[in-house]
């Protein structure tokens, strides 16, 4: 097994600092916060952001922080799509092999009629279509 520090466990740390504590702690590995990797490049650029992880001497095992929208209007999915592309170049900078990402959910999920077996069929066939949805716009975003 293959332990690594979540890096949104310090999120009052600048990026810096954060591989400065996990080094001198003695980690060997660290998960990246997707939120504190961006805010670093905006800053210092891709290069910048590379160099300093390669510094670092650490190695980046996941990265989190990315949303999958899959119940948003569609023009925000279309910009989510594109957000994960850039993702995927942090991740292939640093060669960052995993990533754990949540999602957004449907304004409604219809409760069961009432509850009956048809009530609460009916209710499970709805959860299964949104899972559904979700799925494939995450089996979409896994293509890139």
């Amino acid at each position: 097994m293959k332990i690594a520090l979540h890096e949104i466990t310090s999120n009052r740390a600048s990026f810096e600092d954060d591989l400065k504590a996990y080094r001198e702690a003695g980690w060997t590995a660290f998960e990246l916060s997707l939120d504190k990797a961006n805010r670093y490049i905006q800053q210092h650029g891709m290069d910048g952001f590379v160099a300093s992880v390669k510094a670092s001497g650490l190695k980046p095992i996941a990265c989190s922080g990315h949303v999958v929208k899959a119940f948003s209007a569609p023009d925000d999915v279309k910009a989510n799509e594109e957000q994960f592309r850039q993702t995927l170049d942090i991740m292939a900078s640093v060669a960052c092999p995993v990533i754990v990402f949540g999602g957004d959910g449907p304004s409604q999920i219809a409760g069961p009629r009432n509850m009956s077996e048809e009530g609460l069929a009916a209710r499970d066939g709805a959860y299964r279509e949104q899972l559904a949805h979700f799925a494939n716009q995450v089996a979409k975003l896994a293509d890139m």
